[in-house]
């Protein structure tokens, strides 16, 4: 096969995405003939432990009973089959113990690991195919197409529409709103959006959503150590991936001095195909929305929504991916004017969401006021948010990030959650006794213990903690991080490996508690 000639074509042009189409084919075009593509039948693999003596005692035992079938009042014959079925029974039994015994030694500091080995000898029904009928199969695979491709576009459509409603126009460089005679300006300003937002926690490196939960109870904590009262927003979008207008996202990748044509090709002329076991729809065009799974879809999503901190300049904002909470401070003595200005954050964000195509949903859209039992104890139950006609009512607690806030700040609730689900996974544990030694049912408990730390800073040392007013203010991270961090024994603060450090306190913590 010579497939110069199509190679030279490559020199013939200066545009770089018609290069990169000549050689694509032509490597296509060599793997189809080099390595086409076979359909296989693939039958179950066997089981680890099944050894060729186990084997060959399962043959023995299996013609024991073929052979009992045909002379069914052998009673000699009868009595050797039970006692070979059993035989291989013992011998099944010791050998699985066995090699999950190693397999779970050689990983235990491996959670994902030890718990996929776990998972894997359970009866798993969520395995089991789909009952669909084959010709129900291309039109269910035309109509999830059909949805997923359009889903964008028909979110991005129905918040122009409510801009529309309000009289404001999507298309204008710069719209005013006047909540309770306040005037705020939507223009957007290079110069304050020539920087990374430092809110955003998701998909950033070192950033996780416990870096986020920890700013946010962080910042609470804070708040009660100063005698304040915090009311917490956590707002809900629709789609928010699925809705990124392409247009607005290359002039913010602009803004921030990035060249939007490198993304062009990156999002324009998108196509999608849904496919049910063997049955692929017809391909549909996708105008809207981020690609999901990709390496650049969340760090063009972020770039997305980089911008929000201008339209809320004046209040703690916390983001992870499409999650965004938002503190507001002040004292029980201001409760209405905290209340009236949670309201024209909620405006203000809406039409910021708006503007951006992005669907915010009032009705799932929830509040919390966090503070000491003196204070909360003043807040009546009249005190409601008036989110655009929307009443959002503040709750006794509120699941965030996977942790569940109450507002005292005493994760009972949350503590009360886990504990319901370690016992869930004990009862599931205890299914397994029969199947491990000793040894490894000590491993499989202790790979649930997920013990992960913050803490990078390695220094011989003491650190210096911040002095706190009350007791809750104690736990800030200024805190009681130093605090914890000090009471380490010196070996430990002087591994030099990360992943040692966890692993040793890990250990530590198990046997001094």
């Amino acid at each position: 096969m010579n497939e110069t000639p199509t190679l030279n074509g490559i020199l013939n042009t200066d545009n770089v995405s018609s290069q990169v189409q000549i050689l694509t084919n032509v490597l296509t075009k060599c793997i189809d003939e080099c390595a086409p593509i076979v359909t296989k039948v693939i039958t179950r693999p066997p089981k680890p432990w099944i050894t060729n003596n186990i084997k060959q005692n399962i043959i023995i035992r299996d013609k024991l009973q073929n052979d009992i079938k045909k002379d069914r009042n052998n009673t000699i014959l009868r009595n050797n089959f039970k006692e070979k079925k059993k035989e291989v029974k013992i011998e099944m039994d010791n050998s699985m113990k066995e090699h999950y015994r190693d397999e779970l030694r050689s990983n235990k500091n491996n959670l994902r690991t030890s718990w996929k080995k776990v998972r894997s000898i359970l009866p798993n029904n969520t395995n089991k195919e789909s009952q669909i009928e084959n010709e129900d199969l291309t039109d269910k695979a035309e109509k999830f197409n059909e949805y997923f491709a359009n889903i964008g576009r028909k979110t991005y459509e129905r918040t122009q529409e409510e801009l529309s409603r309000n009289n404001r126009s999507a298309q204008t460089d710069e719209i005013n709103t006047f909540p309770n005679n306040r005037l705020y300006s939507f223009k957007p300003s290079p110069i304050d959006c020539d920087t990374v937002i430092l809110s955003q926690h998701g998909f950033r490196p070192k950033l996780s959503t416990e870096t986020a939960l920890l700013k946010i109870s962080d910042k609470i904590y804070d708040n009660i150590d100063k005698k304040k009262i915090s009311l917490l927003l956590l707002l809900d979008l629709s789609k928010a991936f699925d809705s990124v207008n392409h247009e607005i996202l290359l002039s913010k990748c602009q803004t921030l001095y990035i060249e939007p044509s490198w993304f062009t090709d990156h999002l324009r002329n998108r196509v999608q195909s849904v496919r049910l076991k063997n049955v692929v729809s017809t391909p549909k065009n996708v105008g809207f929305g981020v690609p999901k799974g990709s390496i650049l879809g969340p760090l063009l999503f972020n770039t997305y929504v980089n911008d929000l901190r201008i339209f809320l300049s004046d209040c703690f904002i916390v983001q992870y991916a499409d999650d965004t909470q938002i503190i507001i401070d002040g004292y029980i003595d201001n409760l209405e004017d905290l209340v009236r200005k949670a309201e024209e954050i909620l405006y203000r964000v809406k039409m910021y969401f708006q503007i951006n195509g992005l669907l915010l949903n009032e009705s799932k859209t929830q509040c919390i006021f966090l503070g000491s039992r003196q204070y909360l104890s003043e807040i009546g139950d009249n005190i409601k948010i008036n989110f655009k006609g929307a009443i959002i009512e503040p709750m006794e607690s509120v699941k965030n990030l996977g942790v569940h806030f109450d507002k005292h700040m005493t994760f009972e609730k949350h503590i009360d959650e886990l504990h319901r689900k370690v016992m869930g996974t004990l009862i599931y544990l205890n299914r397994l006794k029969n199947l491990f030694e000793p040894e490894t049912r000590l491993i499989v408990v202790q790979s649930t213990v997920d013990l992960v730390t913050g803490m990078t800073t390695k220094q011989a040392n003491n650190l210096v903690s911040r002095r706190a007013n009350t007791h809750i203010g104690s736990r800030e991270i200024n805190t009681k991080g130093p605090q914890l961090w000090n009471s380490l024994p010196g070996s430990l603060k002087d591994e030099e490996s990360l992943r040692s450090f966890k692993n040793k306190l890990r250990k530590h913590l198990l046997n001094n508690n």
